[in-house]
């Protein structure tokens, strides 16, 4: 049987040709048995032939010869001569197919379950049949095929080049353009894209592409038209002017362009909209703004101060007939912890002016004014800051206090002889955020014991102070003062030697018995929060308080050997 699409021979019973795999018409059912026996009949010779092998091998060779040397007109009869041969064998051949015949049965059945289940047939090559036309045939078939790719290769870079070269380029700087509002000094600026004829120009010629990129961008698109989606994704976000926040453009001032794409979105765009973008920064010079009406707000605000230097503080107060000012945001720089010297910068919020402007149609002008800090009530940092009245108040009331003390012993035969002011110490706080000074006012005291009955009459002597604090200077030239100011309450004893039913007379004093001693107590304890000037100058020899003359024996009525020097003021007992 032979294939109706290429000619070659075919086995029996296949379904598809072993050569070119065209389909093959399905056979009538009926007559199968009969087309079998047939196909064994013509299959017995071969089988004979291969069974005999090299017995039969010499005489098939001779037989082949012969007939090669026959004459035309003589082969019709040798043909019925071995027609004959055949039908004498037949008996013995037909024997042996028989006995063959399930062996090939059952190998016909295999094969055809083997092309069902597969699809393929497989032709076989029976002995002395080469095969070389289905050779030639396949190798032309695969040349056919491998110069048909090749083709389609040449064809697909040959369109990508196409497309490539012809990749159009989008110039953004003619879809953009600045546009000014406002007033000179008081303008803004803001970027314009025309998005319309962007739209017009492009949105028949940009598509989605067919890559990976192009396909995730589309389905984020939603539907939307691509030149949409370029602008929405990419155009709209990525331009910016330098100027956006700024509120005070003049004419003459210029503006800058900036895109924020990079190389990424630029291969983006092309991979996914087949288009190049053009991008490059811009700059666009300021005008057409108007000439505006300016006032001097800060003549309708003053500033006002509170509180004591270094701790004052700031505000503003505007004047009751500008309410209008009140429509502006005016802030201080500073507000508290001022002292005099300081400087405070008030300053108009420049996004209110643009809406006050529009309102009013007047500008504030300047929009800033520095203050100086000055007259604020201040606490003295010194000695010499102290005026000279209150000085004075002060050692009176340190002295009235000491002869007060010396009173309550009168009884004990104590009186005050005299006080000697040797200086002071001037403390100021230095801790950041607390104010406050102290004056330590320093007196070298003396004091009389006399006991008529026993004849004793001395001098003693001791040191005092008279402690204040929070000395404020106010502007108008008066002061003020802590009212409270403390004495020692530290007791010196002297011993009069003087005995009273076998005890002897020990006399107490609120003060200390040397100099030491009383800077320790009024003054280095408080070092940590105050800084310390020392000013004391002792006339005396520096020998201990308790040093005295005895007014029987120097008969000069119990003065104190350490009156102290000229330079010294001394305040005389009442």
């Amino acid at each position: 049987m032979k294939c109706k699409n290429c000619g070659e021979e075919i086995q029996e019973n296949a379904r598809f040709c072993q050569n070119c795999g065209a389909a093959l018409p399905p056979e009538p059912s009926e007559g199968k048995e009969e087309d079998a026996a047939l196909r064994s009949e013509a299959q017995a010779p071969e089988e004979m032939e291969k069974k005999e092998g090299q017995g039969s091998g010499e005489s098939v060779e001779k037989d082949s010869a012969a007939e090669e040397k026959q004459e035309p007109e003589n082969t019709e009869a040798e043909g019925q001569k071995a027609g004959e041969g055949k039908d004498a064998e037949k008996p013995e051949v037909q024997q042996k197919e028989n006995s063959e015949k399930p062996e090939r049965q059952q190998k016909e059945n295999a094969a055809k379950a083997a092309q069902e289940e597969g699809g393929t047939s497989y032709q076989t090559v029976k002995s002395g049949e080469s095969g070389e036309p289905g050779k030639k045939k396949r190798t032309a078939l695969f040349l056919g095929i491998g110069i048909g790719a090749v083709l389609l290769l040449v064809l697909v870079v040959g369109i990508a080049l196409m497309l490539t070269g012809k990749t159009k380029t989008i110039d953004l700087s003619t879809y953009t353009s600045v546009s000014y509002e406002g007033y000179n000094g008081y303008g803004k600026a803001e970027l314009q894209f025309d998005r319309e004829r962007f739209l017009s120009d492009w949105r028949k010629k940009i598509r989605f592409g067919r890559g990976r990129l192009a396909r995730s961008y589309k389905r984020a698109a939603r539907g939307d038209d691509p030149a949409d989606f370029l602008y929405e994704r990419f155009l709209e976000v990525s331009a910016d002017l330098d100027t956006k926040e700024r509120a005070d453009l003049k004419n003459g001032d210029a503006v800058q362009l900036h895109w924020s794409l990079d190389k990424d979105d630029d291969r983006d765009i092309q991979k996914t909209f087949g288009v190049k973008l053009k991008h490059e920064d811009q700059s666009f010079t300021v005008e057409g703004l108007e000439e505006i009406r300016t006032f001097d707000p800060f003549a309708q605000i003053e500033l006002r101060l509170d509180g004591t230097s270094p701790n004052g503080r700031a505000s503003l107060e505007i004047r009751d007939d500008s309410n209008f000012i009140r429509e502006l945001t005016i802030e201080l720089d500073k507000r508290d912890d001022l002292k005099n010297g300081d400087s405070v910068t008030a300053s108009i919020d420049e996004e209110r002016v643009s809406y006050f402007i529009q309102k009013h149609g007047i500008a504030p002008s300047p929009l800033k004014k520095e203050y100086k800090i000055e007259n604020l009530a201040a606490y003295a940092e010194k000695d010499s800051e102290v005026p000279e009245e209150l000085l004075e108040k002060m050692k009176k009331d340190t002295v009235d206090k000491l002869q007060a003390e010396l009173a309550w012993q009168s009884n004990s035969g104590v009186s005050y002889s005299g006080a000697e002011y040797i200086g002071n110490y001037f403390l100021n706080a230095k801790k950041e955020g607390r104010s406050g000074n102290r004056m330590v006012l320093v007196y070298k005291v003396t004091a009389n014991v006399k006991f008529p009955e026993a004849g004793f009459d001395q001098n003693f002597n001791y040191y005092y102070y008279g402690s204040f604090s929070q000395i404020l200077l106010k502007p108008d030239g008066s002061y003020s003062i802590d009212s409270y100011f403390s004495t020692p309450t530290n007791y010196v004893q002297f011993d009069t030697g003087v005995k009273f039913l076998g005890i002897s007379r020990i006399l107490d004093f609120n003060g200390f018995q040397t100099l030491e001693e009383l800077k320790t107590e009024a003054v280095t304890r408080g070092v940590d929060s105050y800084t310390v000037e020392e000013h004391i100058n002792e006339g005396g020899s520096g020998e201990s308080a308790q040093e005295s003359t005895s007014a029987a024996e120097s008969g000069e009525g119990g003065e104190s050997e350490a009156a102290g020097s000229s330079e010294a003021e001394t305040t005389a007992a009442a």
